[in-house]
This record gives structure tokens, sequence and C-alpha cells, in this order.
């Protein structure tokens, strides 16, 4: 391995962290614990209606946080919640 290679590795393993620590979940994900199509998540992040965080790749993450906050809004319980969490 080369140390551009090591390199890069440290920066992909330093991303994944990144993620990890802040609990940044998929957009796909946050639909399915809304019950909702993953494009009306995103037209909520286009109207800035979500908290999210854009990667430089152009997709988008939202925070755990956030998405609790959502399905509170939503009326699910804590007990739905989590059975939903475990589920996925």
């Amino acid at each position: 391995m080369t140390k551009e290679d090591t390199a890069r590795e440290l920066l992909k393993q330093a991303d994944e962290q990144i993620l990890e620590t802040q609990r940044l979940l998929l957009v796909s994900f946050v639909a399915r614990q809304l019950a909702c199509h993953p494009e009306t998540v995103r037209s909520w992040i286009r109207r800035e209606l979500v908290q999210f965080v854009q990667l430089p790749s152009g997709g988008y993450r939202i925070p755990r946080a956030e998405c609790d906050r959502l399905m509170a809004e939503r009326g699910l319980s804590q007990k739905a919640q989590k059975a939903q969490r475990a589920a996925s």
C-alpha cells in the first residue's frame, strides 16, 4: 500500500467517523421512518423545512435528532420510533 493509498483510507475512515458521530441518516432511511417517499424528504430539504447536511457529492444527510423531531411531529410515539428503528 502506497502512502497515497494510506492517506485515502485514513480520510475515508475519518469521514465515516464524522457521519457516525453526528448520526447523519440517509434520505431513504428517514423516508422509511416517516412512511413517506424519499422525494418528499428531498422536497422538504430544498424548501429548507428540515435540517440537513449536504455532502460534497451533492447528496444529503439528515441528523438523527431532526428525524426524531419529524417523527414526533407526525404523531409517532417513542415506542413506535424504537420499533421502527429496531426493524431497520
